[in-house]
């Protein structure tokens, strides 16, 4: 949800769902100054979203939400889509979670200061970021950026994870061809002698 709030903002906009303003304290609701935007419609939202815009400059005016750009796919065959077919598009899973994260992290800074933030950590990562030229342009490079980045994570995550329970879950035990591992844990010789239901010892 972080994130497809904050896709439909222009540069400097801060923008809150209802959920996020509500679950501010009375005496922070006090503190800030908001201007209700209603509804808003979300891609990928079946209802409309109510929401705030944090008037954080007085006399600070916006454009118009950028609702007809709003999260644009990833596989549409646009350049911001291109360099990476591996990514997943599905936002609701663990890899959404994480872009909200982000969204939520570098939503304090414009546009171009964001793009500028993401750029070393992507390329740190080997993650492709798409191109930011051009008017209007640097919010939808930041948002795929972020996706992209968030969807390398999760599978490094997920990686680590699987590594961590196969190492716990499996005991790579090397015996010799004289030996066997008993039920108990112990390890004995191949050469025993048993009589009745009890262990007497090993043979010489």
């Amino acid at each position: 949800m972080a994130a497809r709030t904050e896709s439909v903002g222009n540069g400097g906009q801060v923008l809150l769902t209802r959920a996020a303003y509500m679950a501010l304290s009375a005496a922070e609701r006090e503190q800030v100054e908001v201007t209700a935007l209603g509804g808003v419609a979300l891609r990928g939202v079946p209802k409309p979203v109510e929401m705030y815009r944090l008037d954080a400059v007085p006399g600070r005016t916006f454009a118009a939400l950028r609702l007809d750009r709003e999260m644009p796919d990833l596989d549409d065959g646009s350049d911001l889509a291109s360099g990476d077919g591996s990514v997943s598009t599905d936002r609701s899973g663990p890899s959404g979670y994480v872009a909200s994260v982000l969204a939520v992290l570098f939503g304090t800074f414009s546009a171009p200061q964001r793009l500028e933030a993401l750029l070393p950590l992507c390329q740190r990562w080997s993650v492709p970021v798409p191109s930011g030229d051009g008017e209007g342009r640097e919010q939808d490079a930041c948002r795929v950026a972020m996706e992209r980045l968030a969807a390398k994570l999760c599978g490094v995550l997920k990686k680590r994870a699987s590594e961590v329970s196969v190492g716990e879950g499996l005991r790579t035990v090397h015996l010799s061809k004289n030996t066997l591992l008993w039920s108990d844990g112990a390890l004995r010789s191949r050469n025993f002698s048993v009589e009745g239901a009890g262990l007497l010892g090993e043979s010489n």
